[in-house]
């Protein structure tokens, strides 16, 4: 008989769950508080081996702000021990040290800290003054507790013309990969926010001038 195989997808983005203590102006998520029924700790766990038994061979935990759920290590813990490569997406604004470690203790393999511009068009965007720092200080910490480590940017009108600025720090911060994606509205109502076709040529003739450029790996998105 011919060998069985798993037909479900070999990789997913996971929000377990909408708490998030920043207000990013792009948030498609609306993220801010939890859901009112997000799922338990066993319910996560048997979705955990769910997920492994369907033959997803990668899962990023987003949010929201991922490390928010307190039960984030026994989740990573759930799929990584069953052989499942785990990746984090967060703002960075709760690693620490002891949390970096942590996270690699639970299987955590890579993550992708949001950078949303320079300093100041960064604090703006993200609704708290010292989440730039927070950010690129968190890259450093995963970095050395032996995380793959980079940033993930969301362009927008707002932080179209800070990339070439924003390669700099990049490249100062030890990240060792830059995920440029195109900010889509996905429902969010805030039309003087996004990049129109129009001005999509002449973005990815500048994410083309990055990758050539940068020394850090340069991945554009969407």
């Amino acid at each position: 008989m011919p060998e069985e195989h798993a037909t479900g997808p070999t990789t997913c983005e996971w929000e377990i769950t909408l708490a998030c203590d920043l207000s990013c102006e792009h948030c498609c998520a609306r993220a801010g508080r939890p859901r009112a029924h997000e799922l338990s700790g066993d319910e996560a766990l048997s979705l955990a081996a769910g997920i492994a038994g369907a033959g997803c061979r990668a899962v990023t935990l987003t949010g929201g702000e991922p490390l928010l759920r307190k039960d984030w290590p026994i989740i990573a813990a759930g799929l990584s021990g069953r052989g499942v490569f785990v990746a984090v997406s967060t703002s960075g604004s709760r690693v620490d040290r002891e949390t970096a470690r942590a996270m690699r203790s639970a299987g955590i393999e890579a993550a992708s800290v949001s950078l949303a511009g320079t300093e100041r068009v960064h604090d703006g965007i993200r609704g708290r003054r010292g989440s730039f720092a927070g950010a690129v200080r968190a890259v450093g910490l995963l970095g050395e507790a032996g995380i793959d480590a980079g940033f993930a940017t969301t362009v927008t009108r707002r932080n179209r013309m800070d990339l070439e600025r924003m390669a700099g720090t990049v490249a100062d911060s030890g990240a060792s990969f830059w995920k440029v994606i195109l900010g889509a509205p996905s429902g969010l109502r805030r039309p003087g926010l996004w990049i129109g076709p129009a001005g999509v040529a002449g973005l990815v003739r500048e994410i083309a001038d990055l990758q050539r450029s940068s020394p850090v790996e340069v991945i554009p998105g969407d």
